[in-house]
Protein backbone atom coordinates (compact mmCIF):
# COMPACT_ATOMS: atom_id res chain seq x y z
CA UNK A 1 0.00 0.00 0.00
CA UNK A 2 1.41 3.39 -1.03
CA UNK A 3 2.37 5.59 1.95
CA UNK A 4 0.50 8.74 2.92
CA UNK A 5 2.96 11.48 3.85
CA UNK A 6 1.57 14.37 5.88
CA UNK A 7 2.40 17.50 7.83
CA UNK A 8 0.33 20.00 9.82
CA UNK A 9 0.67 23.75 10.33
CA UNK A 10 -0.69 25.49 13.40
CA UNK A 11 -1.26 28.87 15.03
CA UNK A 12 1.18 27.92 17.81
CA UNK A 13 2.23 25.18 20.19
CA UNK A 14 0.14 22.82 22.33
CA UNK A 15 -2.26 23.41 24.04
CA UNK A 16 -3.17 26.92 22.82
CA UNK A 17 -2.27 26.35 19.17
CA UNK A 18 -4.79 25.18 16.59
CA UNK A 19 -4.28 23.41 13.27
CA UNK A 20 -4.76 25.68 10.27
CA UNK A 21 -4.09 23.15 7.52
CA UNK A 22 -2.68 19.72 6.75
CA UNK A 23 -1.07 18.63 3.49
CA UNK A 24 -0.96 14.99 2.39
CA UNK A 25 0.76 13.27 -0.50
CA UNK A 26 -0.45 9.86 -1.62
CA UNK A 27 0.23 8.13 -4.94
CA UNK A 28 1.92 11.31 -6.20
CA UNK A 29 -1.21 13.33 -5.48
CA UNK A 30 -1.02 16.28 -3.10
CA UNK A 31 -4.05 17.52 -1.20
CA UNK A 32 -4.56 20.45 1.16
CA UNK A 33 -6.97 19.81 4.03
CA UNK A 34 -8.39 23.10 5.30
CA UNK A 35 -11.78 24.44 6.42
CA UNK A 36 -13.29 27.20 4.22
CA UNK A 37 -13.93 30.51 5.95
CA UNK A 38 -16.94 32.79 5.90
CA UNK A 39 -15.74 34.82 2.92
CA UNK A 40 -14.51 33.81 -0.51
CA UNK A 41 -10.94 32.45 -0.67
CA UNK A 42 -10.61 32.48 3.12
CA UNK A 43 -10.02 29.70 5.62
CA UNK A 44 -10.88 28.98 9.24
CA UNK A 45 -9.32 26.75 11.91
CA UNK A 46 -9.84 23.09 10.94
CA UNK A 47 -13.22 21.87 12.18
CA UNK A 48 -14.46 18.36 12.97
CA UNK A 49 -15.92 17.86 9.50
CA UNK A 50 -12.55 18.46 7.83
CA UNK A 51 -10.70 16.44 10.46
CA UNK A 52 -13.11 13.52 10.08
CA UNK A 53 -12.65 13.54 6.31
CA UNK A 54 -8.87 13.46 6.74
CA UNK A 55 -9.05 10.67 9.31
CA UNK A 56 -11.25 8.54 7.04
CA UNK A 57 -8.78 9.10 4.20
CA UNK A 58 -5.89 7.91 6.38
CA UNK A 59 -7.83 4.90 7.64
CA UNK A 60 -8.96 3.77 4.19
CA UNK A 61 -5.86 4.57 2.15
CA UNK A 62 -3.22 4.32 4.86
CA UNK A 63 -4.02 0.85 6.26
CA UNK A 64 -5.50 2.35 9.44
CA UNK A 65 -2.29 4.26 10.01
CA UNK A 66 0.33 1.63 9.16
CA UNK A 67 1.03 3.30 5.82
CA UNK A 68 0.88 6.85 7.19
CA UNK A 69 4.22 8.64 7.58
CA UNK A 70 5.02 11.76 9.64
CA UNK A 71 8.01 13.58 11.06
CA UNK A 72 7.32 13.97 14.78
CA UNK A 73 3.62 13.26 14.31
CA UNK A 74 3.53 11.25 17.54
CA UNK A 75 4.44 14.25 19.69
CA UNK A 76 2.93 17.04 17.62
CA UNK A 77 0.68 16.59 14.57
CA UNK A 78 -1.54 13.78 15.87
CA UNK A 79 -1.47 15.21 19.39
CA UNK A 80 -2.69 18.58 18.12
CA UNK A 81 -5.27 16.91 15.90
CA UNK A 82 -6.73 14.87 18.77
CA UNK A 83 -6.79 17.91 21.04
CA UNK A 84 -8.63 19.93 18.40
CA UNK A 85 -11.28 17.34 17.55
CA UNK A 86 -14.45 17.80 19.59
CA UNK A 87 -16.06 14.41 19.00
CA UNK A 88 -14.79 11.69 21.43
CA UNK A 89 -15.10 8.94 18.83
CA UNK A 90 -13.07 11.00 16.36
CA UNK A 91 -10.41 11.59 19.02
CA UNK A 92 -10.10 7.83 19.53
CA UNK A 93 -9.69 7.19 15.79
CA UNK A 94 -6.90 9.79 15.70
CA UNK A 95 -5.15 8.07 18.61
CA UNK A 96 -5.27 4.73 16.79
CA UNK A 97 -3.71 6.29 13.69
CA UNK A 98 -0.99 7.87 15.83
CA UNK A 99 -0.04 4.57 17.48
CA UNK A 100 -0.02 2.65 14.19
CA UNK A 101 1.78 5.12 11.94
CA UNK A 102 5.44 5.49 10.96
CA UNK A 103 7.14 8.42 12.69
CA UNK A 104 10.44 9.05 10.92
CA UNK A 105 11.61 11.28 13.76
CA UNK A 106 11.14 8.51 16.35
CA UNK A 107 13.07 6.13 14.10
CA UNK A 108 15.93 8.64 13.94
CA UNK A 109 15.89 9.10 17.71
CA UNK A 110 16.18 5.35 18.28
CA UNK A 111 19.26 5.29 16.06
CA UNK A 112 20.98 8.45 17.32
CA UNK A 113 19.62 8.88 20.85
CA UNK A 114 18.59 12.53 20.43
CA UNK A 115 16.22 14.78 18.50
CA UNK A 116 17.07 15.56 14.86
CA UNK A 117 15.57 18.49 12.99
CA UNK A 118 14.02 17.77 9.60
CA UNK A 119 16.05 20.64 8.14
CA UNK A 120 19.34 19.07 9.27
CA UNK A 121 18.42 15.76 7.62
CA UNK A 122 17.24 17.41 4.42
CA UNK A 123 20.37 19.54 4.03
CA UNK A 124 22.84 16.71 4.58
CA UNK A 125 20.91 13.97 2.76
CA UNK A 126 19.07 15.76 -0.05
CA UNK A 127 21.03 18.98 -0.40
CA UNK A 128 17.74 20.82 0.11
CA UNK A 129 16.77 23.09 2.98
CA UNK A 130 13.37 23.96 4.38
CA UNK A 131 11.96 27.19 2.96
CA UNK A 132 11.20 28.53 6.43
CA UNK A 133 10.02 27.53 9.90
CA UNK A 134 6.82 26.99 11.82
CA UNK A 135 6.97 30.65 12.81
CA UNK A 136 6.77 31.61 9.14
CA UNK A 137 3.68 29.40 8.78
CA UNK A 138 2.05 31.27 11.67
CA UNK A 139 2.85 34.60 10.00
CA UNK A 140 1.37 33.40 6.69
CA UNK A 141 -1.83 32.42 8.48
CA UNK A 142 -2.08 35.72 10.32
CA UNK A 143 -1.47 37.63 7.07
CA UNK A 144 -4.08 35.45 5.30
CA UNK A 145 -1.43 34.47 2.76
CA UNK A 146 -2.88 31.00 2.36
CA UNK A 147 -1.01 30.15 -0.83
CA UNK A 148 2.39 30.61 0.86
CA UNK A 149 1.14 28.65 3.88
CA UNK A 150 0.06 25.69 1.77
CA UNK A 151 3.26 25.78 -0.31
CA UNK A 152 5.41 25.82 2.82
CA UNK A 153 3.57 22.83 4.27
CA UNK A 154 3.76 20.97 0.96
CA UNK A 155 7.52 21.43 0.80
CA UNK A 156 7.93 19.81 4.22
CA UNK A 157 5.84 16.86 3.01
CA UNK A 158 8.05 16.51 -0.07
CA UNK A 159 11.20 16.49 2.07
CA UNK A 160 9.64 13.86 4.33
CA UNK A 161 8.70 11.75 1.30
CA UNK A 162 12.18 11.85 -0.18
CA UNK A 163 13.89 11.03 3.13
CA UNK A 164 11.48 8.16 3.86
CA UNK A 165 11.89 6.65 0.39
CA UNK A 166 15.67 6.64 0.75
CA UNK A 167 15.47 4.99 4.18
CA UNK A 168 12.90 2.49 2.93
CA UNK A 169 15.28 1.50 0.14
CA UNK A 170 17.98 0.77 2.72
CA UNK A 171 20.06 3.90 2.21
CA UNK A 172 21.47 5.69 5.25
CA UNK A 173 20.29 9.24 5.81
CA UNK A 174 22.74 11.95 6.82
CA UNK A 175 22.31 14.67 9.42
CA UNK A 176 24.09 17.97 9.85
CA UNK A 177 24.00 19.40 13.37
CA UNK A 178 23.84 23.10 14.22
CA UNK A 179 27.61 22.89 14.86
CA UNK A 180 28.26 21.54 11.38
CA UNK A 181 28.91 17.94 12.40
CA UNK A 182 27.67 15.40 9.84
CA UNK A 183 26.88 11.75 10.57
CA UNK A 184 24.94 8.82 9.10
CA UNK A 185 21.51 7.71 10.33
CA UNK A 186 20.82 4.05 9.46
CA UNK A 187 17.10 3.30 9.77
CA UNK A 188 17.00 -0.24 8.36
CA UNK A 189 15.99 -1.67 11.74
CA UNK A 190 13.32 0.93 12.52
CA UNK A 191 11.74 2.15 9.28
CA UNK A 192 8.94 -0.47 9.35
CA UNK A 193 8.24 -0.30 13.10
CA UNK A 194 5.08 1.45 14.34
CA UNK A 195 5.35 4.56 16.48
CA UNK A 196 3.84 2.70 19.42
CA UNK A 197 6.50 0.00 19.27
CA UNK A 198 9.30 2.52 18.78
CA UNK A 199 8.15 4.44 21.84
CA UNK A 200 8.84 1.33 23.94
CA UNK A 201 12.43 0.97 22.75
CA UNK A 202 15.50 2.53 24.34
CA UNK A 203 17.42 4.87 22.01
CA UNK A 204 21.09 4.20 21.38
CA UNK A 205 23.41 6.07 23.70
CA UNK A 206 26.20 8.06 22.08
CA UNK A 207 29.59 8.38 23.80
CA UNK A 208 29.00 12.01 24.74
CA UNK A 209 25.65 11.32 26.45
CA UNK A 210 25.25 10.80 30.15
CA UNK A 211 22.10 8.76 29.58
CA UNK A 212 19.99 8.10 26.50
CA UNK A 213 16.51 9.68 26.63
CA UNK A 214 13.44 7.54 27.20
CA UNK A 215 10.60 7.67 24.67
CA UNK A 216 7.94 6.26 26.98
CA UNK A 217 6.34 9.68 27.43
CA UNK A 218 5.81 10.22 23.72
CA UNK A 219 2.24 8.97 23.95
CA UNK A 220 1.36 10.31 27.41
CA UNK A 221 -1.37 12.37 25.73
CA UNK A 222 -3.10 9.12 24.76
Amino acid sequence: MAPIFFDAETTGLFPEGRITCIVTEHNNRTKVWATPGDSENSYAIMDDACIAELVSFMEENGNNGRSVVSYNGSSFDFKMLAHQAADPALKQRIKTLALNHCDLHLACMIERGHRLKLDGLAKATLGAAKSGSGLDAIKYWQAKDYQKLFEYCQQDVELLRDLYNLAKNGDSLRFESSKGNVFDVDLRATIDVTAEELSKQMPKQQDWMRTAPSLTKVFDWI
